[in-house]
């Protein structure tokens, strides 16, 4: 049965989130911005990786405002 509603979920409810925030960005620039600044986010963090050079790395995860609301 989860897989059913893990398919329903990836397939219908993800394609219309994203469309919304897409439809939303042409209308408001912070959500254009945050757009924007996710698109290359895991290229970003791997040349950053990169960059470490087998130095340590530690990596946090804080939760901002909007996840408590």
């Amino acid at each position: 049965m989860s897989l059913i509603w893990m398919l329903l979920y990836n397939l219908l409810v993800v394609p219309v989130i994203y469309s919304g925030f897409f439809i939303g960005s042409l209308f408001n620039s912070k959500i254009r911005e945050g757009l924007k600044a996710r698109k290359n986010q895991f290229a970003w963090l791997e040349s950053e990786i990169i960059k470490a050079d087998g130095r340590k790395r530690i990596l946090f995860h804080c939760t901002s405002a909007g996840e408590w609301l």
